[in-house]
Order: C-alpha cells, then sequence, then structure tokens
C-alpha cells in the first residue's frame, strides 16, 4: 500500500481513562486471552499503522505492557483529565513527518484490522483531514486524523472533546463504510465486558473492506 509523503499513519492509543465505571484498568482486560492493550498495538500494526504510541495512566503494569510490545510511551499523570487531553498528548509525541494518526481506545477491543487498513487507504486518496469508519450508518473507532487536522485539536476546545470536535467540522470527514460492528463497540462497564462474545477473532488483515 502507497501512502502519501511515503509514510504510514502512526498509531494512536488512548490508555489513560480513569476506569471508574470499569473498577479496573481496562488496557489489562482481555478478551480471547488477549489483553486489550496487546490487542489493540496488533491491530494497528496488522492494519498497516507504522509507529505506535499508548497515552497511557500512571500504571507500571501498563508501562512495562507497552514497553514489551515495543510501543512508545506517552504518560497522562492525571487520572481526571478528558480523552481529548490524551489525544493532545498523543499529537504533540508524534514525529514531526507524521503524516495522520490512526487514534483507538484501548477499550473498542473488537475492531478489526481490516477496518484500520480501509481507513488508512482511504487517508491516504483524500485530501479531507478526518477519516471515519461507518457502520449501519453510525460512525465509530478508530478515527484516523490526517496533519492538517493536528492543530485543530490541538488549539480548539470542544465541551465534547474530539467528538465534537469531529461534528463541528463535518464537511471535512471521509466516510468510510466497513463491514465491522466491532467500530461500534466500547467497553465502559464490567456489565459491557461481560457481554463480550466468547470465542471472538479477527479476519485476517488483508481481507479489506469497501470503502
Amino acid at each position: 500500500m502507497t501512502f502519501r509523503n511515503a509514510r504510514a499513519p502512526d498509531g494512536l492509543i488512548l490508555a489513560a481513562g480513569g476506569a471508574r465505571r470499569m473498577g479496573r484498568p481496562k488496557a489489562l482486560l482481555d478478551v480471547d486471552g488477549e489483553r486489550f492493550i496487546d490487542r489493540a498495538v496488533r491491530v494497528l500494526r496488522e492494519g498497516g499503522c507504522g509507529e505506535i504510541f499508548v497515552v497511557a495512566a500512571e500504571l507500571p503494569e501498563l508501562h512495562e505492557a507497552v514497553r514489551e510490545l515495543g510501543a512508545v510511551l506517552v504518560r497522562n499523570p492525571d487520572p481526571a483529565s478528558e480523552q481529548i487531553d490524551s489525544v493532545r498528548l498523543g499529537l504533540r509525541a508524534l514525529p514531526h513527518d507524521s503524516t495522520a494518526a490512526a487514534v483507538l481506545p484501548v477499550d473498542c477491543p473488537l475492531v478489526s484490522p481490516a477496518t484500520v487498513q480501509s481507513l488508512a487507504a482511504a487517508a491516504a486518496r483524500t485530501t479531507l483531514p478526518i477519516v471515519l469508519p461507518m457502520y449501519n450508518r453510525m460512525g465509530g473507532h478508530p478515527v484516523i486524523l490526517r496533519r492538517p487536522f493536528y492543530d485543530v485539536v490541538l488549539g480548539t476546545n470542544h465541551p465534547e472533546g474530539l467528538s465534537g470536535l469531529i461534528l463541528q467540522h463535518g464537511h471535512d470527514v471521509e466516510l468510510v463504510t466497513v463491514t465491522d460492528p466491532g467500530i461500534l463497540v466500547d467497553v465502559d462497564t464490567p456489565e459491557e465486558y461481560a457481554r463480550l462474545p466468547d470465542g471472538h477473532s479477527h479476519p485476517p488483515a488483508s481481507g479489506r473492506e469497501t470503502a
């Protein structure tokens, strides 16, 4: 796959939430014997992302996991911070030649690598600064932010955070229809965690979605 400026999107995993409703760190939960953090890194890599950055809470076990996975650790020491604060920390940590970032919350464990591939392909050909997956006419995760939108996120406040900014800039969004219901699944509570399907597995990354 050829990307503009010969650089694949970087991966940006958000794993700094306080997990108040879950009661334990979501990044260290597992599905199919794989921790959420391991799965997020794998999905982004198999989806074609380049360097992976993880914005993480101050949890030594999580920091160790990030290093073992060969990802770049970005610390967020404030458990009361909002998700967009983690996005900003992550964007500031990206290399100067970063052209796009695939932003994936760690509590979205069912996203397919093929979905990331489709989004990355769309980001490589579009001139729009935001690439968003759609399933059943609903937007989900991850979202790819192209370089022109970094400054918007870094310099603009919105009461609804990143999702509010994306809605505000709806005319700047490239929508990619996927066949992956996992883009709509996020796990915030023990009840939602218990409802994750047993034996869930991803299709091979080579099986691309249609944009």
